[in-house]
């Protein structure tokens, strides 16, 4: 396999680094993400610049971070390209070399590093959670089963969220198929009419629309005639509104 320029893979180490740190994902969480056929100690030799990348690796990285292999690869060579020089309040660049002032018409550098800070900056990994998760109504790091990738402008400053799998075909009318990734807001309050994940005995966590009946009953209501609506009863059932639906990743592709 071709492997990177010995003068751009430290630039790019770093740029991977950046991106994985930003995602809040170990080391370790990578390795795994790469089915392990590259180990922890291997993965930081990447990131320190101590050992080359190849283009397989390089990709496979990329996909695990979800950043744009192109882009990230142009970022670096700008980078490099531009490694002895700052820019100046006023917008020129110094040389640390000779000291001197001068200014880039082209502006590559400008370009893609920002591009490069805006993909890492704009995107949050979010946990996903095992079915079986809730305990008394709350969810714990140890039942995270894996994590998604979203940007951050899909989600509102200042809430939390979190996603599971979607299983079963109860909530198909709500365009919530089996498989797809359901992003919750936390919440513990939510308005009638709205499609929640609640905890019911057992510790399940599940996906159903919240309903207030006119005698204040709760019902938990499936998107599909198939099944019959879930009352709940407060006296003889735990249950807890955990979070509140903002939005559903759904793979539509063939199989």
């Amino acid at each position: 396999m071709p492997r990177l320029d010995k003068d751009l893979y430290i630039e790019l180490g770093a740029l991977l680094k950046e991106a994985r740190e930003q995602r809040r994902m170990s080391l370790d969480s990578l390795s795994e993400a790469l089915n392990s056929y590259k180990t922890k100690s291997t993965l930081k030799r990447y990131e320190d610049g101590v050992s080359r990348l190849d283009m397989e690796t390089y990709h496979s990285i990329c996909e695990v971070l979800g950043i744009d292999p192109d882009l990230t690869l142009q970022t670096a060579r700008a980078r490099e390209a531009f490694k002895n020089l700052e820019f100046t309040d006023s917008g020129e660049l110094l040389d640390h070399e000779d000291g001197s002032r001068s200014v880039i018409d082209d502006d590559v550098y400008s370009n893609y590093y920002h591009k490069m800070k805006n993909i890492i900056n704009d995107v949050v990994k979010l946990p996903v959670y095992a079915p079986l998760c809730c305990g008394n109504g709350s969810f714990v790091d140890d039942e995270v089963i894996d994590y998604v990738v979203v940007p951050s402008d899909w989600l509102s400053a200042g809430k939390e969220y979190f996603g599971q799998i979607a299983k079963g075909d109860s909530m198909i009318e709500a365009q919530i198929n089996d498989g797809d990734i359901l992003i919750f807001e936390k919440t513990g309050v939510i308005d009638s009419g709205t499609i929640g994940c609640f905890c019911i005995d057992d510790n399940i966590a599940t996906c159903k629309k919240f309903m207030v009946g006119e005698d204040h009953s709760i019902y938990l209501m499936p998107a599909n005639g198939k099944y019959p609506p879930i009352k709940i009863d407060d006296e003889e059932t735990h249950f807890k509104c955990v979070g509140k639906l903002a939005f559903v990743v759904s793979d539509r592709r063939d199989r």
